[in-house]
C-alpha cells in the first residue's frame, strides 16, 4: 500500500492533507507535536477508512538527522512526503522573541531542509517519489510585520526549485506549492490583530495539492490571489509590495 509521510499533521491544512490522502487509499505516518490532536484525527479516519495509520509524536524544532532516518528505517514503502509543519510570527521584529525565532528557523528551514534530503536519497534508490514542501504567496516578496515567515518562505520555494532539478532525472520530483491565506491557527503567533480576510479553506488547498502533486514544475502557485501576487511582484517595487503587506499587520 501507498505511503505518505505528512508533517504538521494534526491542524489546519496539515490535517485536511491527512483526510485527502486517507480518501485517496495512502497509508498514512502523520507527525506533530501534539499527540492528543493526532490521536483524535487518527481515530475519526479509521471510522472512514481502511488504511494503516502510525501516528508519531514529535517536535521538529528538535533533532531531525536521526529522526529522518529511523522513519526511513521503520517504512518500506513511502511515495510522497508532505513538508507541511510550519510557523509564522506576525508582529515588528522589535517585539520578536529569539527564542521564537529560533523555533521559526528550525522547522520551517532546517527541518524541511533535512527532511527533503534523506527523503530525496531514499525515494532515488526506490526509482520515484514525491516531496511537496509547502510555501506561501509570502516567498514572493518581502513583507514588513512578517518578515521572518515570508523571508523563511523564500528559502523552502528556492531551495525546493533547485532540487526538484536535481532530482527529476531519477524519477524524484519536489513541489513548492506558493498557497494564498489559509484558515488556519497561524494568526495565534500574531501579537497584533490583522485587518487581512479571512483565508481560504484549508480542505479546497488539500484536493489542489493533490491534484497537482504529479507535475513535474519545481513551484506551483495555487489559487488566483497568489497568481496575481506573481504577477504583481513583477511591476511594483520590493518596498512598495512590503509596505503594503505591513499596512494590513501594523
Amino acid at each position: 500500500m501507498k505511503q505518505c509521510v505528512i508533517t504538521g499533521a494534526s491542524l489546519g491544512l496539515g490535517r485536511s492533507l491527512s483526510k485527502k490522502y486517507a480518501s485517496m487509499g495512502y497509508s498514512l505516518i502523520l507527525i506533530s507535536r501534539n499527540k492528543d490532536n493526532l490521536e483524535k484525527l487518527k481515530e475519526e479516519l479509521l471510522k472512514e477508512y481502511k488504511i494503516d495509520i502510525d501516528i508519531i509524536p514529535y517536535d521538529l524544532t528538535n533533532e531531525t538527522i536521526n529522526f529522518s532516518k529511523e522513519i526511513l528505517n521503520s517504512y518500506s514503502n513511502i511515495d510522497v512526503l508532505i513538508n507541511n509543519a510550519g510557523m509564522g510570527i506576525a508582529d515588528s521584529i522589535l517585539y520578536h522573541d529569539p527564542i521564537d525565532e529560533e523555533k521559526l528557523i528550525d522547522l520551517n528551514i532546517k527541518a524541511l531542509t533535512i527532511l527533503s534530503i534523506e527523503f530525496a536519497k531514499y525515494f532515488k534508490e526506490k526509482g520515484y517519489g514525491r516531496i511537496i514542501n509547502i510555501s506561501s504567496v509570502g516567498s514572493m516578496m518581502p513583507g514588513a510585520y512578517i518578515s521572518s515567515y515570508y523571508a523563511s518562505k523564500a528559502y523552502v520555494s528556492s531551495f525546493t526549485y533547485s532540487i526538484n532539478l536535481e532530482l527529476k532525472q531519477y524519477n524524484v520530483y519536489a513541489i513548492a506549492f506558493n498557497l494564498p491565506r489559509i484558515d488556519t491557527d497561524f494568526d495565534l503567533h500574531a501579537k497584533r490583530k490583522s485587518k487581512l480576510k479571512k483565508g481560504k479553506n484549508p480542505m479546497i488547498i488539500a484536493n489542489k495539492i493533490y491534484k497537482k502533486m504529479n507535475s513535474k514544475k519545481g513551484i506551483i502557485n495555487i489559487g488566483l490571489s497568489t497568481k496575481l501576487m506573481n504577477l504583481l511582484s513583477h511591476i511594483f517595487t520590493k518596498s512598495f509590495i512590503s509596505k503594503c503587506i505591513g499596512s494590513k499587520l501594523k
